[in-house]
């Protein structure tokens, strides 16, 4: 057995460059999707991958390499004419749809992919991280990433929270292309050095309690 702990959407017929463009601006509502996943058991596959394509090969189910590959067929040439609102409706529309498929042919994971197809509606991919903020020394303040991942970025940003979980202060960190490879690895938690100072990876900031503002060293 295995657990499905992946989600993805690419191509089939478009060029490689093309498709790793399509793979990417879509990651981020695939992305979103996943998050709201529990672990699922499956017979064979830890990740499904919905391929859309002008026509459909007679097998539209391939597992390869514990990947499940799902054929479904879309108008591909259609969505690099779209605004980014239609983009991220294309790209929901197109994983709701490969994942019933999904459901249809194994008999698994109906209502947790109608679940997480709910909660992803609003089509916006953001939450705080990690999950477990850092308190400081005080604990009177906590601090965490604000993670923002669009169709063409991904953007970080330090939030600053009181005991009532309220955000009280934000300072922009950084801003990366959207794929996990390249913004994943520019993530660090932040950590309170004192009561007024914390650090993100190599950058340190001042916290002002008083005037409720934090200030990039």
């Amino acid at each position: 057995m295995s657990k499905l702990s992946e989600i993805g959407l690419g191509s089939r017929g478009l060029s490689r460059d093309t498709d790793y463009q399509f793979r990417v601006q879509t990651r981020h509502i695939a992305a979103l999707i996943e998050r709201h996943l529990p672990k699922i058991q499956t017979p064979n596959f830890w990740k499904v991958l919905v391929l859309c394509c002008e026509s459909v090969p007679e097998r539209n189910f391939v597992v390869i390499g514990g990947v499940m590959d799902v054929y479904l067929q879309c108008d591909l040439a259609s969505y690099f004419k779209l605004d980014v609102r239609q983009k991220k409706e294309f790209a929901f529309k197109a994983l709701c749809c490969g994942l019933e498929m999904v459901s249809l042919q194994t008999g698994i994971g109906a209502d947790e992919f109608r679940q997480a197809i709910k909660h992803s509606e609003s089509l916006v991919n953001e939450w705080a991280w990690p999950k477990s903020p850092s308190s400081s020394p005080d604990r009177k303040w906590k601090a965490q990433l604000w993670c923002s991942h669009e169709i063409d970025r991904f953007t970080a940003h330090l939030i600053v929270t009181d005991k009532q979980k309220h955000k009280v202060a934000r300072a922009f960190v950084f801003e990366a292309p959207p794929s996990e490879f390249q913004f994943v690895p520019l993530m660090s938690a932040p950590d309170w050095i004192s009561c007024d100072e914390i650090e993100v990876g190599d950058q340190h900031w001042k916290w002002d309690e008083n005037k409720l503002r934090l200030t990039k060293k």
